[in-house]
């Protein structure tokens, strides 16, 4: 799967090509007037997660003189900055260069204190390392001095470390969102009520629409109810298809019943949340 965007201001096009997670191979590359400029090649070894107090860091120190590209007009220009995420626990073999000149190191992020710690592993068997906690820019800086101290080459921290790859981004997101959601142990019961009440409007329409291509549209197709566990908890919605007279009525006779039995809000709420087939609290509380 190609993912394409354009910078117009700059007439770069970048293309990142991946499938991940499903191949943790992606190839990275810059096209300026159809040429490609620069490419990356990356082995995501572990992919991390964005922790709970994220630290971003600029493309390129603001301060440091940026990668320019050269227009047709002749002009250079100092690209824009943009801030990405700094993920923990992050492991990436990166190449890029070609023949002789070919490069391919790995690179890892881990938090330490809260403050990332950014290291570059180079040679036959990544046997050396430099680390920074400035930013993987000034990491880059410092490789690349070290294996060519004349050099005037700047390489790009973060395309070193693969922090623009968007592939690898919305897996952490996916991943963080998923993890914010308790387990059904650890909630409530009104909490659970909803979740229930939720997979049964989503099956509900999914029934309505799955029917019209099963069913003529002169029968009358109803669903009645779902049944599902949850870590051997059984639920069961069912759906009314009642007038609204006769579900007035019915509300009357609970709102009847609660108040000479004395029964509370909160037990009530409890029973209804058991007991799928009782109007909800509210609509007995507004009664």
């Amino acid at each position: 799967m190609d993912s394409d965007t354009e910078n117009v201001e700059y007439g770069v096009q970048i293309q990142e090509t991946s499938t991940y997670p499903l191949n943790n191979n992606i190839l990275y590359r810059e096209h300026v007037n159809q040429k490609t400029k620069r490419s990356f090649s990356y082995v995501i070894i572990k992919e991390g997660i964005y922790p709970d107090k994220i630290v971003t860091r600029p493309s390129n120190k603001q301060k440091e003189r940026t990668e320019t590209l050269q227009d047709t007009s002749n002009i250079r220009r100092k690209r824009q900055s943009k801030q990405y995420k700094i993920p923990h626990g992050y492991v990436v073999e990166t190449t890029w260069g070609r023949a002789a000149g070919k490069q391919t190191v790995c690179c890892e992020i881990d938090y330490i204190d809260e403050i990332p710690q950014f290291r570059i592993r180079y040679g036959p068997n990544f046997q050396y390392i430099i680390s920074s906690t400035k930013s993987p820019s000034n990491v880059a800086l410092i490789y690349e001095r070290t294996l060519k101290p004349r050099t005037k080459t700047t390489l790009s921290g973060p395309l070193v470390f693969g922090l623009q790859l968007e592939s690898v981004q919305k897996a952490r997101e996916s991943k963080r969102r998923g993890n914010l959601i308790k387990p059904a142990d650890n909630c409530i019961l009104s909490t659970l009520e909803k979740r229930a009440k939720k997979i049964a409007t989503k099956m509900q329409s999914s029934f309505s629409s799955d029917i019209k291509g099963i069913y003529h549209q002169s029968d009358e197709v109803k669903l009645k109810a779902i049944e599902f566990s949850v870590n051997k908890t059984d639920f069961q919605v069912n759906f009314r298809y009642e007038d609204q007279i006769k579900k007035n009525s019915q509300i009357q006779s609970i709102v009847k019943t609660v108040d000479q039995g004395q029964i509370s809000r909160d037990s009530y709420r409890e029973l209804a949340a058991v007991e799928y087939h009782l109007p909800c609290e509210n609509s007995v509380s507004n009664e």
